[in-house]
């Protein structure tokens, strides 16, 4: 099987003989990661309801830059279908409702459009806004929300033992299992002091 035969096969939807078939299997063999051939396989697979389908759809999904492209492929001729029925001018088609706006109505959204333009709405910032809340301070507080065996021990080689301490105090609450480890721990920084 020639490149010009694959594209043959791959882009005027030409079905394949047993010979192709068999063929396509060998090059298959030969070149497993070639996305048109494995195309050409699940093509053939699809037409006729073949086993193997769903499982060379998903190898060939992989190859395929594009799913689109894949599924248009593979889906082509009932595409084709469904848009002529779709289209189909035979078809008595329902009459469309008119959907212009009553005179009324666009003058309305007219004057509004108008009104807005002339009052040239903004947002105003007020100039002499203070904040009173004092941030830095704020962010030096302790929160004990949040505990952990590290913020104790960083605590700890700052030098804030105090403030290590407390940390395991809550954390011998929040895990008590490990309660003779964090004890030793407090009971280490109170003879460094």
């Amino acid at each position: 099987m020639k490149t010009f035969e694959i594209t043959g096969y791959l882009f005027e939807n030409l079905p394949l003989t047993e010979e192709d078939v068999l063929l396509t299997e060998q090059l298959l063999k030969k070149y497993p990661w070639s996305p048109h051939l494995n195309m050409l396989m699940l093509r053939h697979k699809k037409k006729y309801e073949h086993t193997e389908f769903s499982k060379l759809l998903s190898k060939t999904a992989f190859l395929v830059n594009d799913r689109r492209q894949l599924y248009s492929f593979l889906y082509s001729d009932e595409l084709v279908k469904q848009h002529q029925e779709q289209f189909n001018p035979e078809k008595d088609t329902p009459k469309k409702k008119n959907n212009r706006q009553h005179p009324s109505k666009i003058e309305e959204h007219k004057e509004k459009i108008r009104k807005f333009i002339e009052e040239e709405p903004g947002i105003k910032i007020e100039r002499n806004y203070q904040n009173t809340q004092d941030f830095a301070e704020k962010s030096t507080e302790e929160n004990y929300g949040i505990v952990s065996e590290t913020l104790a021990k960083i605590y700890a080689s700052q030098g804030k033992s105090d403030m290590a301490i407390e940390i395991y105090k809550q954390l011998i609450l929040k895990y008590p299992e490990k309660s003779s480890y964090f004890a030793a721990q407090i009971k280490n920084l109170q003879s460094n002091e």
